[in-house]
């Protein structure tokens, strides 16, 4: 059984390492979310044939930023499901210890860092780990204030678009949304810590607003175990609920004690 990653969408904050599980995120909506940080990706595990950048020194396949334009356009999904490590210049590259490219595939095996996901050679912002099922990816961040940019956005866009397709929102185009603001962000990061799943197909019109159910799932590796739990789950009431008022337009978030 899988996990619809247009409808449900599962995040597990481990702040201290710098990473996050998400089942339901893929490569293409990551990179959207913070294309402007990223220059160049050396793939460090993929399946895509027509790449053309290639190091020597490391005998990888990367791509600059002409390229990561074109496969964000592209829906191939043998771009779902690389991993990657991004890097400032390409020139860099060669400056890679065997010690440090060891590492990096023990990054892209294991799905885990050896010693630190980080390198200044590469001067690296994110590492983005999937596999051959892109539902699951495992998202490392230095910088931890794009955890809260990159899920926020994935949200509120998710929500809008699904109020779009069952009618429920009037919007020039189906990717209009209104941002959720930071002061409820920050809460939804200290959820996110808990291991939370949301569902876009669970939204609900009420007389006055629009609500998305939030459940706390705890630590979860396997899509399979999430889905048979989330199922048990799903036929209790949900502690939180996130909601979007018709009047005012605004963002709310309640806890149902």
């Amino acid at each position: 059984m899988k996990i619809d990653k247009k409808i449900y969408n599962y995040f597990h904050m481990h702040p201290k390492e710098r990473f996050i599980i998400s089942l339901g995120m893929d490569a293409r909506e990551f990179v959207t979310g913070i294309s402007r940080f990223v220059s160049n990706m050396l793939l460090i595990q993929h399946q895509i044939d027509d790449v053309y950048g290639y190091n020597a020194n490391t005998k990888l396949n990367y791509l600059n930023e002409k390229e990561i334009g074109r496969f964000l356009e592209d829906t191939d999904s043998k771009f779902k499901c690389c991993s990657w490590i991004d890097f400032d210049a390409k020139e860099n590259l060669n400056e890679i210890s065997a010690q440090e490219l060891s590492e990096l595939l023990y990054l892209a095996h294991m799905k885990h860092h050896y010693r630190t996901p980080f390198y200044p050679k590469l001067n690296n912002h994110f590492v983005f780990l999937t596999g051959e099922n892109s539902s699951y990816c495992k998202l490392y961040f230095r910088d931890w204030s794009h955890v809260a940019e990159v899920i926020s956005e994935k949200i509120a866009t998710g929500f809008a678009n699904e109020m779009v397709e069952r009618n429920f929102f009037v919007l020039t185009k189906k990717s209009s949304h209104v941002k959720i603001p930071n002061e409820i962000v920050e809460e939804l990061m200290k959820l996110f810590q808990e291991g939370l799943l949301f569902s876009f197909a669970e939204v609900e019109q009420k007389r006055n607003h629009y609500e998305m159910p939030l459940w706390i799932m705890g630590d979860y590796q396997h899509e399979d175990v999430l889905v048979e739990d989330f199922a048990k789950m799903k036929r209790k009431q949900a502690k939180w609920y996130l909601i979007y008022s018709k009047k005012t337009k605004e963002w709310q978030l309640e806890h149902n004690a």
